[in-house]
């Protein structure tokens, strides 16, 4: 005559196993959603200029936004001045990082022989990646 020794479970143990089983799970399904789902996108820069008078008269006030998921590495933002359409003045400026979702800013000083210009413009903007 064989034995059958049945262990029953309570509630408490039923419940707490349940539980287990469901958290497992979605933190498993979570996981490979955001696996499959997250592309990192590459650097996005964002510039801003102000004008900043109060050293110069060519002062300007540079902020760069990085959008991107990735940090952008030896920025360098190239600008010309320009009076009466002629470019009379050119200047750069470097971030060494500017990392994701953040701003870096920088101050830019054109000094000429004149004082009154019309604009300034972005020439070119150049990144590393890391």
């Amino acid at each position: 005559m064989k034995r059958k020794f049945e262990r029953k479970h309570n509630i408490l143990e039923r419940i707490t196993f349940g539980c287990g089983v469901v958290i497992v799970t979605a933190l498993i399904g979570f996981l490979v959603y955001q696996m499959l789902q997250n592309e990192e996108q590459q650097a996005q820069l964002e510039i801003a200029i102000e004008r900043d008078r109060r050293v110069n008269p060519n002062g300007y006030i540079v902020s760069v936004y990085n959008a991107g998921d990735e940090t952008a590495e030896a920025t360098v933002v190239k600008f010309e001045l320009f009076e009466n359409a002629k470019s009379v003045a050119e200047t750069d400026i470097q971030f060494n990082f500017v990392p994701p979702k953040s701003k870096k800013t920088g101050w830019i000083n054109f000094y000429t022989p004149r004082s009154v210009t019309d604009s300034v413009a972005i020439v070119s903007v150049s990144y590393l990646q890391p």
